[in-house]
């Protein structure tokens, strides 16, 4: 009985000081602009199947649409459990931007394009001991560059 106990103790003691941890980041769109937002992600320009392909975040709400470790090297972020390689963020379904995520050419327009899609763009909002938590803001400036949906 006393070993059982000891046992215990020594694991609950090596789970506290964060052995067994996970690192681990979480990445959030914030909705600040004055729009109810459809995130719509892509893969090899399709919209995604077999999963979530769209995200619906109302006016001053947030989602979290990642959570976990980064996976790979590269500056897109790779969400869902597909690979995704650009989003469509509409607005109240009548204007959209449409972001890649998909480029590694530094040259690239792209690869520097303020996009939800590259984690370049997320800001540090918390840092834990094991893990971040970063958030990339869509304003009512995103709204204004977007393009209408509807062509007149």
């Amino acid at each position: 009985m006393n070993r059982f106990f000891v046992f215990f103790l020594v694991l609950f003691a090596l789970s506290s000081c964060g052995l067994f941890s996970t690192d681990y980041d979480s990445f959030t769109v914030k909705n600040e602009s004055n729009h109810t937002l459809d995130l719509v992600y892509f893969t090899d320009s399709y919209p995604i199947e077999n999963g979530v392909d769209t995200i619906t975040i109302e006016k001053d709400s947030s989602y979290i649409i990642y959570e976990g470790k980064e996976r790979g090297l590269y500056p897109y972020l790779e969400f869902l459990s597909t690979s995704s390689d650009s989003m469509k963020v509409i607005f109240d379904k009548e204007k959209f931007l449409f972001y890649y995520g998909w480029t590694l050419d530094s040259d690239s327009i792209f690869a520097f394009q303020r996009s939800p899609m590259n984690r370049e763009f997320y800001d540090l909002t918390k840092e834990r001991k094991h893990g971040s938590d970063y958030t990339y803001t869509i304003t009512e400036e995103d709204y204004k560059k977007a393009e209408s949906i509807i062509r007149e």
